[in-house]
């Protein structure tokens, strides 16, 4: 059994498959700063046990900084406490691997990737035409899916060697004067 979790977008999505690779049970639910407990109701309601799992997958982003880091750290903990090998699943892998994919990144910034191609930093207003996924404007959007993950793909790790891969620094501000205190 394999284990599945996509926290890169505001939408959180588990995903649980047989030993031959066949969905057995998926949800997912808008859950936007509440991704870790989005994913623990969804286990819940879908009864998955987390001890029948031989495998587990997280979503390693593009994405939310913090929402990749969520998903990240619960796949890591679980293969960790089971003992058991992980693989992370680039976002646009969960929105399609088929199509051009695409999310927005800062304001008038996209990541784009075209199937079998490196992801690009694109400055534009909107998702290119043709280009689906999810972000400011993109209307239906395409978000990431635990489900659509394509096992037979991964690259198997230890806990220790799963890590996000957000494409970009976080676009952290600074403080400006020094609050409080002598120097």
């Amino acid at each position: 059994m394999t284990l599945v979790v996509s926290t890169s977008s505001p939408l959180a999505s588990v995903a649980w498959f047989d030993a031959g690779g066949e969905l057995v049970a998926s949800g997912s639910r808008m859950a936007p700063q509440a991704a870790s407990q989005a994913c623990l109701a969804i286990l819940e309601e879908l009864g998955i046990e987390l001890e029948r799992a031989e495998r587990f997958v997280a979503d390693v982003g593009p994405g939310s900084f913090t929402g990749t880091r969520v998903g990240v750290v619960l796949v890591k903990t679980w293969a960790w406490n089971y003992r058991k090998p992980c693989a992370g699943v680039p976002s646009f892998d969960l929105i399609s691997r088929l199509s051009p994919a695409g999310l927005a990144h800062r304001k008038g910034e996209w990541w784009v990737r075209k199937p079998g191609a490196e992801p690009i930093l694109l400055e534009s207003v909107m998702l290119p035409d043709g280009v689906i996924g999810y972000g400011f404007g993109v209307e239906p959007p395409t978000y990431p899916l635990a489900e659509r993950v394509c096992l037979d793909a991964l690259n198997w790790v230890s806990a220790e060697q799963l890590v996000p891969e957000y494409g970009a620094p976080p676009s952290i501000s600074t403080r400006k004067k020094r609050s409080g205190g002598a120097a």
